[in-house]
């Protein structure tokens, strides 16, 4: 069965081999003046949704499947089912889905364009493919694990599940929206954080948390039922945190600082419970300390006048990058390596190294960085740290005989 799930392994490597080719062409394209004709902002989609809908998402759904029928007491009858063939086919079709929908959004974004004798827009009309896949995945895992006593590894998937479900209304919302000729900004904007900010703090950061907890099976605490709670109650506003600021009113930057500061409390919890493994699983260091950082600047961003100036201050595009690169994925990385081997990913430590350079590079994009310092060199070096993770990546899915 492992074996199987490390398939869909290495075709979400892939996937993340081609959104960092992708990221590494924007950041040419902005040293050159994109001059190759792509539309920034469509190369920026393509990236976005392919690793996060064809590199994190796959990746985690074959570890949670890997793992899921191992959690929680053996001494009861009702054991998690073992992931099938069904379970599986919903991944494999989760990342065909999200690499079919790449090429569409790399020439023509979110737009409409002539498709033989009909206009449509084919990459938002893939990506709900998708998201219909997540659903099939989602009812497999409530099916293998319906009534098993919950650990705090369970109880992390099933917020990380009903949040991939959530998460994906925003995306519907969004193209009812524009179906409707809705042009309001404010319920667009809306609605793409809905789906954005859910998809990343509830699926992904709940699904990856679940993953580190399965390592010892950690049982469901007080302390982790109250982090778990004061997440939740902070994700009900958080997707307001990232609306501009022109589109929103007092009343909801006030909300989304108290989501904010809710669900960085929560993260402290967590973190206070996983800490200790870096003892003895130093391979977590990297990631749980940027975990750390995302909490600090969640409960920095729950002082409103601090979220308005982070916002400004261009933070998102780095945080996004902590996140997802960072957290996510080297975790990710770390817990495949223990389940499926040391094949699963050979060069753990140099792409640990790569994403810290590729995060230090980011920060002089920022206004953190002292204005008498910018140059054009900045650009160069943005291009050349999102090299490394890139070929870092590609390295590792060659057959060892090719790299002796």
């Amino acid at each position: 069965m492992h074996d199987k799930n490390l398939h869909i392994w290495k075709a979400s490597l892939l996937a993340f081999v081609i959104a960092a080719a992708t990221g590494l062409f924007f950041r040419i394209g902005m040293i050159d003046g994109f001059s190759a004709g792509f539309e920034p902002a469509h190369i920026r989609h393509a990236h976005s949704h392919l690793m996060l809908m064809g590199w994190v998402t796959p990746a985690a759904m074959a570890l949670m499947a890997a793992l899921w029928h191992k959690l929680g007491p053996t001494n009861t009858h009702r054991l998690c089912t073992p992931a099938g063939p069904k379970t599986r086919l919903t991944i494999w079709l989760s990342w065909l889905f999200a690499m079919l929908c790449f090429q569409p959004f790399l020439a023509h974004g979110y737009q409409s364009y002539d498709i033989g004798f009909a206009t449509m827009p084919l990459a938002p009309i893939l990506s709900g493919f998708a998201m219909i896949a997540w659903y099939g995945f989602a009812a497999a895992y409530a099916h293998a694990t319906w009534k098993r006593p919950r650990t705090a590894a369970l109880r992390a998937f099933d917020i990380a599940v009903i949040f991939l479900v959530i998460s994906s209304l925003g995306a519907w919302g969004e193209a009812a929206l524009i179906a409707a000729r809705v042009t309001d900004p404010f319920w667009l904007t809306l609605m793409i954080h809905i789906f954005v900010d859910l998809f990343g703090e509830g699926w992904l950061v709940f699904a990856t948390l679940g993953l580190i907890y399965t390592r010892n099976d950690q049982p469901l605490t007080p302390l982790l039922r109250t982090s778990n709670a004061l997440m939740l109650a902070g994700l009900t506003t958080l997707y307001f945190l990232a609306l501009p600021a022109h589109l929103t009113r007092p009343p909801f930057q006030y909300l989304a600082s108290a989501g904010a500061l809710l669900y960085g409390l929560g993260l402290l919890g967590h973190l206070r419970t996983l800490w200790p493994l870096t003892k003895t699983h130093k391979n977590l260091q990297p990631a749980l300390g940027l975990l750390a950082i995302k909490a600090a600047a969640m409960i920095a961003a729950g002082i409103p006048f601090i979220a308005r100036w982070a916002q400004s201050s261009g933070l998102r595009l780095l945080y996004l990058h902590i996140i997802f690169l960072g957290f996510v994925s080297l975790t990710l990385i770390a817990l495949a390596r223990e389940t499926f081997g040391h094949h699963a990913f050979r060069f753990p430590r140099s792409f640990q190294a790569s994403v810290l350079l590729l995060l230090l590079s980011l920060i002089p994009l920022t206004s953190l960085w002292p204005t008498a310092l910018i140059g054009r060199w900045m650009l160069y070096t943005a291009a050349a740290a999102a090299a490394l993770p890139l070929l870092i990546t590609a390295g590792a899915l060659l057959p060892p005989s090719t790299q002796n």
